[in-house]
């Protein structure tokens, strides 16, 4: 969820909006921004939506505790560069 947030507020679009291309209450959205596990298929639509690869926000989701220890820099450096590639 916190990822959606993070890409949602970088493209400049308002909940309401984005809540209305998904047909659901603006309540139901911003739960879903608050959640740590949000359902594939939402990710999806949500993804298209804010124009951007699902894989972007799974990336963004991510944890350092998720990343093995020898990987940890090279993660923090893809995911500063990555965000500069799609949003």
């Amino acid at each position: 969820g916190k990822a959606i947030k993070q890409v949602r507020e970088k493209k400049g679009i308002r909940i309401p909006i984005i809540s209305r291309k998904l047909n659901i209450s603006v309540n139901k959205y911003s739960f879903i921004e608050r959640q740590k596990e949000v359902s594939e298929e939402e990710i999806n639509k949500i993804a298209e939506i804010l124009e951007v690869p699902s894989s972007y926000i799974i990336f963004l989701s991510l944890e350092d505790k998720d990343v093995k220890e020898d990987k940890l820099n090279l993660y923090n450096s893809l995911k500063k560069n990555f965000e500069d590639l799609v949003i």
